[in-house]
């Protein structure tokens, strides 16, 4: 009896994990995303100090700053894609998307140097960094 359960439980194939793997090189994939400077240096974020999108892989970074700035990058896309199903012909399908790839604010409180302190100076940073996009169109 219980031999016949576990058979049949392991029989059955579920249509919603037959393409797994699939998706699970989707998710694991990232994309060059942040602020125009990170893009500038074709996403190489981790070696960037003083950028508020350094923030998610390096917090070292914050101790550039010199003084404090808020920054907005917004981003633009057009994604397109082209489907074919039981030899019809082409179907092409595509979306305005308008995202915002980083946002954040960095306080930053500096002391001169003729001020007699073992405390320096610090930075206070909140940031928000898309690290990937899903937007498709698919018809």
């Amino acid at each position: 009896m219980k031999i016949s359960f576990v058979l049949t439980i392991i029989s059955f194939q579920s249509d919603a994990q037959s393409d797994y793997y699939i998706d699970a090189f989707r998710y694991s994939q990232s994309q060059l995303v942040g602020s125009a400077r990170t893009l500038g240096f074709a996403g190489a974020q981790s070696a960037l100090g003083a950028d508020l999108t350094s923030l998610n892989t390096n917090p070292a970074g914050l101790g550039y700053y010199r003084k404090s700035e808020y920054a907005i990058s917004p981003n633009f896309v057009i994604p397109s894609s082209n489907s074919t199903a039981n030899g019809s012909g082409p179907i092409s399908d595509s979306k305005v998307v308008f995202n915002i790839n980083n946002m954040g604010i960095a306080i930053c409180g500096l002391r001169d140097d003729i001020v007699e302190s073992k405390w320096r100076g610090g930075t206070f940073a909140l940031g928000l960094t898309r690290t990937m996009n899903f937007q498709n169109a698919f018809t």
